[in-house]
């Protein structure tokens, strides 16, 4: 019984020295969450949401254990119309009041053949959750690293607003997050 024991334990042993986790846990220093949609003539409405909240454990050598949450509050966004914002913010696009938040998470990740990632995420508006891919890049130095990241969303998709020919469906995210260890 004491040899089996004994056997046991040097077997497990070398265990105890593998990390439970081999993703590494980064820490949102700044941000920028921009957002650009077309309206009738070519022109552009751009703006950007100012509250992110975050949990990133990201590790380009172990991509199927990092794991990436993310929301921003819908009422933080600005465009530079308070009109438009107030009218944004209401029921027939975003709702801000009956849901204060836009939530990602993370469901896999992948490295493309140019050295990017392409990360695969439940994306959460209005209740209404779709997976979303979203191409970025990870550019680690030292103990800190960027996360750059653009990608299209259809609005309609989530309740946010109607058809219309003055707007266009389609709206362009563009992600910038520095994140330190």
């Amino acid at each position: 019984m004491k040899n089996t024991l004994l056997s046991l334990l040097l077997i497990l042993s070398p265990l105890a020295f593998i990390p439970l986790t081999a993703q590494t846990k980064w820490t949102t220093e700044t941000y920028k969450v921009k957002f650009s949609i077309k309206h009738a003539l070519g022109s552009t409405a751009d703006g950007k949401f100012t509250e992110l909240v975050s949990s990133i454990h990201f590790s380009p050598s172990n991509l199927s254990q990092s794991k990436i949450t993310a929301s921003v509050a819908s009422n933080t966004f600005y465009t530079g119309n308070n009109s438009r914002d107030k009218t944004l913010k209401g029921a027939e696009y975003f709702d801000a009041i009956k849901y204060p938040k836009i939530s990602l998470l993370s469901t896999k990740f992948e490295k493309t053949t140019t050295g990017g990632y392409i990360g695969y995420f439940n994306v959460t508006i209005k209740a209404i959750t779709k997976n979303v891919a979203i191409p970025f890049t990870f550019e680690e130095i030292a103990d800190k690293a960027i996360i750059n990241g653009t990608f299209k969303i259809n609005r309609l998709d989530y309740g946010v607003g109607k058809s219309s020919m003055m707007l266009d469906d389609v709206a362009t995210v563009t992600l910038l997050i520095n994140v330190k260890k």
